[in-house]
């Protein structure tokens, strides 16, 4: 950087003496184009990334406000909103959150404004043409060097498609529920690898304290106390079974008797399907265990009836 000025001139005006200072600024240029590059990187960076970000003025006198110095343009593709209009408006944030959401938020946003803690919530907001869209709002305060707030920094997630999904499932899994714990059986989610004699429940229908005399809690507890209520006339071959399918695969499909801890013996039809990921390992088994006793002991007496029917016919044509 060349600076000079004149200290003399002729009779003509014309300069006969100028004084200058040439100082060495390639530091100062470096640094500057460094400035740039970086300016440009972080927009090239929040106008890629598929979330709004956003530079919020600290205002711990108006944590109402929202004072934007700069929202990135992927604000207009998920809201609807120019960056501009979002900048202009003081209660932008507020005025386009949903009305069930508005108290909890502003206390959070009061909570970090007043605290320094980062901001961290989930909240819906309406877009411009009033549609409702689920966000995930993190944002921390960045401080001078002398410790005082200079602003919010803060990326604005649009988790619309993950908060559908989830309630999906939810209604998936409530209706599950409701199915199974309708049905007149034990339904069962059971993790695989387990030893022949355990068997570990991740999920055992209420049902179960009705079949078996115990709760789906102390069962689920105690992976060994299924195997142990079962009759020990049948105890080799349902563990054999078992062994069976965890080694192949192959489905579980066993009638077998337990004793439940009041001596009452149930019989059970107990089946189960090995459940695997899209890249075929195990994921679970999931089965069903009916109460047959009804059945089989509507079969032995029908053993018995023609038992006694056949013999009498045959002493008959004796």
């Amino acid at each position: 950087r060349d600076q000079a000025h004149v200290l003399a001139r002729d009779a003509l005006g014309r300069p006969t003496e100028i004084q200058g200072l040439v100082v060495d600024v390639t530091d100062a240029r470096t640094i500057d184009r460094e400035r740039r590059e970086a300016r440009v990187r972080y927009r090239s960076l929040v106008e890629a990334i598929p979330a709004i970000t956003y530079l919020e003025h600290a205002s711990p006198e108006a944590p109402e406000e929202s004072r934007f110095a700069f929202v990135s343009p992927q604000i207009e593709r998920i809201l609807g909103f120019t960056p501009d209009e979002a900048t202009s408006d003081l209660h932008f944030f507020e005025r386009t959150l949903h009305p069930d959401d508005l108290p909890r938020i502003r206390e959070a946003n009061v909570r970090a404004e007043s605290t320094g803690e980062p901001f961290d919530e989930e909240f819906r907001q309406l877009t411009k043409g009033g549609q409702i869209r689920w966000m995930h709002d993190r944002a921390v305060l960045v401080r001078d060097d002398d410790g005082a707030p200079r602003f919010w920094h803060g990326v604005t997630i649009d988790i619309t498609d993950r908060k559908e999904a989830e309630r999906n499932l939810r209604l998936v899994e409530a209706r599950y529920r409701t199915l199974v714990e309708q049905i007149p059986a034990v339904t069962f989610i059971e993790t695989p690898g387990a030893p022949p004699d355990e068997t570990w429940f991740t999920y055992l229908s209420p049902q179960a304290e009705d079949v078996f005399g115990l709760s789906s809690d102390d069962l689920r507890a105690n992976p060994r106390r299924l195997g142990q209520l079962v009759h020990p006339e049948d105890r080799e071959r349902v563990e054999a079974a078992n062994a069976h399918a965890e080694e192949t695969g192959e489905s579980f499909n066993e009638e077998f008797r337990i004793i439940r801890p009041d001596g009452a013996i149930i019989w059970l039809d107990s089946r189960a399907v090995l459940v695997r990921d899209d890249e075929g390992r195990p994921r679970f088994w999931q089965g069903v265990a009916i109460d047959v006793t009804a059945h089989r002991e509507l079969e032995s007496r029908y053993r018995d009836l023609a038992g006694m029917v056949f013999g009498e016919l045959d002493g008959d044509a004796d």
